[in-house]
Order: C-alpha cells, then sequence, then structure tokens
C-alpha cells in the first residue's frame, strides 16, 4: 500500500548479492515493469531478466544461468515444468494473494518450487476469509499449519495462532509512517439516483426478490447460490449505469445515471484547476462510458483493464503528460502495485466488497515520494444495495485484521441474500 515493500525486498537483496542460484520474483503481468524499472533504479549492478514473451527462454540451463529472474503468474503456470526443474536461492511473490486459494493451479505451482528461502509479501494477505492465510503459508512453511483440517480446528483458537504465525510476519502499518507521506483526504459522495433510473431499480429489485426469495424459501439459499450473486450484480450494475444491463441511446446517459452526472461535474471541476485524477471501477464498461463522455468534454486520458498490453506506457503517459488529466483503471487490474503519484484525486465510482481493496487502489496516488496532498471519493448511490454494501464491508475489515487485533466475522450466504431484502 505504497509503504515500501518493494524497496524493502531490493534492500535484502542489495545485503545478499548476486548468488549462485537465480533470485525469481513472481508478480501480476502489470506489475513486471515496475519491478524491473526499480530494480534497474536502486541496484543497478542487478542484471534481469523478464520472462515473458514469445521470445522468453525454454531451456533450464539457460534459465538457471539468469542471477535474477522476473515472471507473471500466468507464465509461471504455463511453463510450470520448466521453472519446476531448477533451483532458487530464493522465491519472492509479490502480491502474493494471488495463491490465496489452496486448490488453485497456481498455488500448487508455487509450493512445488524449490528454493532456500521463501518470501510473500502483500498489502491485503487476508482478502475474504483465513483459508488465504493457510495457503501462503502453505507456501512458505508447509509444516507450520498442518493440512487444512487441522488448520480449521486452530484457526477457531486466534490467539494460539497469532502466536505461531509471529514469528514469520514482518507488518508495517501506514500509522508508522505518516510522517513521511502526504495528508490525505477520503470522502464519500452519496448520490441520488434520477427518477427513471429510480423507477428501473425498483422494478427490477421487486421482481427479482419475488422470485428468488419464494426459491431460497423452498429450496434453501445454498441451491440458489449464483441465482444470489448474480441478482447482487445486476443491482450494482444499475446503480452505475442502467445500460450495463439494458443499453440505450447515449444521448440518454445523464438523464439515465444520477452517480454518472455527478462524476462528471466533479472531473469538470478538478480538472479545470489543472488537476490529475484516477477514476476506477469494477465495470469496464461502464470505464468506456466514462471514457466517451469526457472525451466530449474535450479532456484527454489513458485508460487501463485487463486487456492493456502496454502498461508501461500507459502509466509513463499519466506521469509525464501534462496534457492527459484522467486515468481510467479497472480496479482489479490496477489496484496494485502501479505507482501513479501525479494524481491528485481518487474516484471510486462503484464500491468493492473488500475495504483493504479499495485502500490498496487509493494508495496507487498516495505514497512515499509525492508532495501533495491526495484526496479519494468513493461515489453511493442512496437508498441502494451499494448503501447495504457498505454494512457488510465492516465485516471484511475484521477479517483482515483476525490475527491482529480482532475477532473473525465472516461474511455468509445469509448475509449476500440480505442485500436483496
Amino acid at each position: 500500500m505504497g509503504l515500501g515493500k518493494t524497496v524493502q525486498v531490493l534492500a535484502l537483496f542489495s545485503c545478499i548479492g548476486v548468488q549462485d542460484k537465480p533470485l525469481l520474483i513472481v508478480a501480476p503481468t502489470s506489475l513486471l515493469f515496475n519491478w524491473q524499472r526499480e530494480i534497474e533504479r536502486f541496484l543497478p549492478g542487478f542484471s534481469v531478466y523478464r520472462h515473458e514473451g514469445k521470445e522468453r527462454l525454454r531451456g533450464g540451463e539457460e534459465l538457471q544461468a539468469q542471477p535474477l529472474i522476473l515472471t507473471s503468474y500466468a507464465l509461471l503456470r504455463l511453463d510450470a515444468a520448466l521453472f519446476a526443474s531448477l533451483s532458487y536461492s530464493m522465491v519472492i511473490l509479490d502480491e502474493a494473494q494471488t495463491i490465496k486459494n489452496p486448490d488453485a493451479q497456481i498455488s500448487e505451482v508455487c509450493s512445488g518450487l524449490r528454493a532456500d528461502c521463501r518470501l510473500c509479501i502483500s498489502g491485503t494477505p487476508i482478502e475474504n476469509r483465513l483459508d488465504d492465510l493457510f495457503s501462503l503459508f502453505r507456501f512458505l512453511q508447509p509444516d507450520l499449519l498442518g493440512d487444512n483440517t487441522s488448520f480449521q480446528l486452530e484457526s477457531a483458537r486466534i490467539e494460539r495462532l497469532k502466536r505461531k504465525l509471529r514469528p514469520f510476519l514482518l507488518r508495517r502499518k501506514k500509522e508508522e509512517v505518516l510522517l513521511d507521506l502526504p495528508p490525505k483526504l477520503e470522502q464519500t459522495i452519496f448520490v441520488e439516483m434520477t427518477e427513471p433510473q429510480r423507477a428501473l431499480y425498483e422494478a427490477w429489485l421487486k421482481q427479482t426478490r419475488q422470485g428468488l426469495l419464494n426459491k431460497v424459501s423452498l429450496e434453501g439459499a445454498s441451491s440458489h447460490r449464483m441465482e444470489i450473486l448474480e441478482a447482487i450484480l445486476r443491482l450494482r450494475q444499475l446503480c452505475a449505469h442502467p445500460f450495463l444491463v439494458a443499453p440505450g441511446s447515449p444521448d440518454d446517459a445523464l438523464v439515465m445515471s444520477g452517480k454518472l452526472d455527478r462524476l462528471l461535474s466533479d472531473v469538470e471541476e478538478v480538472v479545470s484547476e489543472g488537476r490529475k485524477v484516477l477514476i476506477y471501477s469494477q465495470f469496464t464498461s461502464m470505464l468506456r462510458l466514462i471514457e466517451s463522455h469526457t472525451r466530449r468534454l474535450g479532456y484527454r486520458s489513458v485508460y487501463l483493464d485487463g486487456s492493456t498490453h502496454n502498461r508501461e506506457e500507459v502509466v509513463r503517459t499519466f506521469q509525464e503528460d501534462p496534457a492527459v488529466s484522467l486515468f481510467l483503471i479497472s480496479l482489479k487490474a490496477g489496484g496494485v502495485g502501479l505507482n501513479l503519484t501525479a494524481a491528485d484525486y481518487v474516484f471510486l465510482y462503484d464500491p468493492w466488497w473488500n475495504e483493504a481493496v479499495e485502500a490498496q487502489a487509493i494508495d496507487r496516488a498516495h505514497r512515499l515520494g509525492r508532495a501533495g496532498r491526495v484526496i479519494a471519493r468513493r461515489y453511493i448511490t442512496a437508498l441502494s444495495i451499494e448503501e447495504k454494501i457498505l454494512n457488510l464491508k465492516s465485516h471484511k475489515m475484521q477479517l483482515a485484521t483476525a490475527l491482529l487485533d480482532a475477532s473473525v466475522d465472516f461474511v455468509s450466504l445469509e448475509d449476500l441474500l440480505s442485500l436483496l431484502s
């Protein structure tokens, strides 16, 4: 979250120097260029090999000869046999919550790597449940927590589990470096739906709730889990913009979404002051709608989602080109790892379930090295499912700090069902 995890790892590299076996760093694709840039900046004497693209090395001997290897989780999984054939002095997993599912193939691949030392770095080691942490420690110290059954029994005794894990955790809180960080102001902006938008929302909610609750009462919530999640998704999309559910004429866009109207008004105000803005949404179709309307207003922007290939160039353009005011970013693709200190404002168009993930997104701008204040705004549609999500997010925060401060409080299927009430 901008507290220097990358630099701390590079400081470790500077102490141990080049080893007789390679160092391996595995990171999300979007962060590989950031790692290479930081290594070249702080450790110019290290030779860095980025394992990616069609021309990547295919032979084990060639790869074993590289002092420091950078690769993505996607390519690690694709070239699993090649990476498993090597031995490493150290394996570092960046954004290690990527392996949070112990049954996923990428978790199996990472756990099978042979290394003298292993390190996980993450701003959100527990995203949804304590099982996330089990998967990380299966990679780090396979024998520490036993099998999954043993871990489930152990996790019921939080204090005992905390004592067992404490020697292996290095936690740095933002409060510890506040004097080195610029000030940050977070705001929650409640927005009213337009009348046509409200009518669509209420009609869709009434129709869906009647049919779905009848099914749940007869067959139980677990039998209709996907239908519940689908209903929640559609209601969230209606809050963002009805066109995400039922496409219409572009000329009706401002009439149909009170939130988009407010966002564009705020964009116009801050850009007129010469400020730069990050705009996040989980819906790429919403980002494209925003992009279309901001272009009509004459604002230049750059865009990043999971399909973006020239990520480094996109980031550089936003950071260095004074004519580019807006950076439209998919929360999933751009919420971690990027250094976007040119931004003065961060606009979160739609709320995410996990407070820590939102904090990660905001901290793309609120990072060491920035001089001025950062203002973050969360846009919430009033009297809607988005307000109910805000209440559930407090449970997520308790879970994320369970091993350090609080008790565990899971979000159940019944909690999700209550969002439709």
